[in-house]
């Protein structure tokens, strides 16, 4: 009898020519070595009648039985199949609607980056007109001097002055374009930044070498990254609201109240944060600069201790050192020094809306209080005006917010017993308002437990001050309590330093960020 060439439907290139006596099936080479090692074989023509006397009772006797099978066998692979149709129709669009929400945020990244652009090169061809109109008043001035014929000893000295001082800048006016160039000219950095909190085609650059390759100007590197984690801060906040197909980890997560909690290594408390988007801010850890991504630590070029900072308008970061006296520029990727003070001391800074530094100064020389400085500098560093007012010896400011570009408020401690208060200076007038003062709001003696870290103001122009003893944030309005806005039910353990970005409060407390929605 010839053999039964009957390819296997596993292993097409393989016959059938095998009996497992275990599994009862007939099997091929490939299949004995993948499936039954192990199991008793014989040929295929020495199990002819245990195959004839199975097949026999299949169609008679077991034949509902079997058939029975074969029907469930049936009915459960179409169903796979419908399914296999549904969950391809579903996972398509799945793809297209997270593909639109990425599209989404990439046109809006572009938009950012154009604007960005635009703003910058304004600001670097008023500059350099300015340059122009300089340089052509100077050849116009020339001119006319020597058609008149008028001579030196005609002119006034102040004019003389002038002049002189405009044809030498004229003449060495490239090397000052250059520098301008250098320090001012934005220019796009592509990247290809993309991860699961956002994508990054690019950002605009201010300073830095204009190189690609082999250009010298130092760069922040990539960073070491901590593990964070997110989660809601209270149990019953939960979105109940989305379906399975919406929960997957991969997907971008918005929902507020979050919470990230920075790893363990993280010792001591966040003590400044400043956002720069609704999920990246740059912060200050155990007196160092960090930037938030999303919910990755990175660290930054930066090794300086940073006991205090600001953020101006164009994106730079100003840095304040308390025991070296000095305030140093982050530009870009350079490190760039901006003042110092001496013998005095500098405490905080706070930027203000039209792009000044406030600096608090402790100037002391008298043993019996402190004299602090409230010096005003420009976005170079230039100080523009300066006045100061007494306090007492045992009191120590510790952070300041600018409203208005009028109104300075200066967290003051003290430190025997520990109690907060907050003060408010009127920048026009450059008067202490000795009359209004905030000590705290909760219990028969509120200045007793008041202690404040952080202060800010939000879209109202009121101030939100954290009170770190009752574990809140309030709002206060003309140093009075207007009311609470988050509390140790929204999972406040601790606050501290607080900020405001977009609609969104950031809360510092001890090694966690709280990031809630503000109304």
């Amino acid at each position: 009898m010839a053999e039964p060439l009957i390819n296997c439907r596993q292993h097409t290139t393989e016959i059938l020519n095998l009996f497992c006596c275990k599994c009862e099936e007939v099997i091929c080479v490939h299949c004995m070595v993948d499936s039954h090692q192990m199991h008793g074989m014989k040929h295929l023509f020495d199990v002819k009648k245990v195959i004839q006397g199975q097949l026999s009772r299949f169609l008679t006797s077991e034949h509902e039985k079997i058939t029975g099978k074969i029907k469930g066998v049936k009915d459960f692979v179409l169903k796979e199949l419908s399914d296999s149709d549904t969950d391809e129709k579903k996972i398509c669009k799945r793809i297209e609607k997270l593909a639109e929400s990425e599209k989404n945020k990439i046109e809006s990244h572009t938009k950012d980056l154009t604007d960005n652009l635009q703003t910058k090169y304004a600001t670097y061809r008023q500059t350099v007109q300015a340059v122009v109109e300089t340089v052509t008043d100077t050849e116009t001035r020339i001119t006319d001097l020597r058609k008149s014929g008028n001579d030196i000893d005609n002119i006034e000295w102040t004019e003389q002055v002038e002049l002189y001082s405009n044809i030498k800048k004229s003449v060495n006016i490239l090397s000052t374009i250059e520098k301008y160039k250098k320090d001012m000219k934005p220019r796009f950095v592509p990247t290809n930044d993309i991860n699961d909190r956002k994508i990054t085609v690019g950002f605009i650059e201010i300073g830095g070498n204009n190189e690609t390759s082999n250009g010298v100007s130092k760069f922040i590197s990539p960073g070491i990254y901590s593990d964070l984690n997110t989660k809601s801060p209270t149990r019953n906040q939960t979105n109940t609201s989305r379906t399975p197909d919406e929960s997957s980890s991969d997907e971008i997560r918005s929902e507020y109240p979050l919470t990230i909690e920075l790893s363990s290594s993280v010792k001591k408390c966040v003590s400044k944060i400043i956002p720069i988007s609704e999920e990246d801010a740059w912060i200050i850890c155990e007196n160092k600069l960090f930037k938030l991504r999303g919910c990755k630590l990175e660290e930054t070029l930066y090794a300086e201790r940073v006991d205090d900072m600001t953020v101006l308008g164009d994106g730079s970061v100003i840095l304040l050192n308390r025991q070296e006296k000095f305030i140093k520029r982050l530009l870009g990727k350079r490190i760039l020094n901006f003042s110092n003070y001496g013998s005095n001391h500098p405490i905080c800074l706070k930027a203000t809306p039209d792009d000044y530094v406030i600096v608090l100064v402790d100037s002391s020389y008298c043993m019996s209080e402190i004299q602090l400085d409230v010096v005003q500098l420009d976005n170079l560093g230039i100080v523009k005006s300066r006045f100061s007012f007494p306090y007492a010896k045992s009191c120590r400011p510790m952070e300041i917010t600018v409203r208005n570009n009028s109104d300075l408020y200066i967290i003051i401690n003290e430190y025997s017993p520990l109690r907060s208060t907050i003060v408010r200076i009127d920048l026009k007038t450059k008067k202490l308002d000795i009359y209004n003062k905030f000590s705290g709001a909760i219990g028969m003696n509120p200045s007793a437990h008041f202690i404040c870290h952080g202060l800010c103001i939000e879209p109202n122009n009121k101030v939100l001050v954290s009170d770190q003893n009752h574990h809140i944030v309030f709002l206060i309005d003309n140093m009075k309590f207007v009311k609470s806005v988050f509390v140790a039910e929204n999972g406040l353990d601790s606050p501290g330093t607080l900020a405001f970005f977009n609609g969104i409060l950031w809360i510092a407390d001890g090694t966690k960020i709280h990031k809630f929605k503000y109304k």
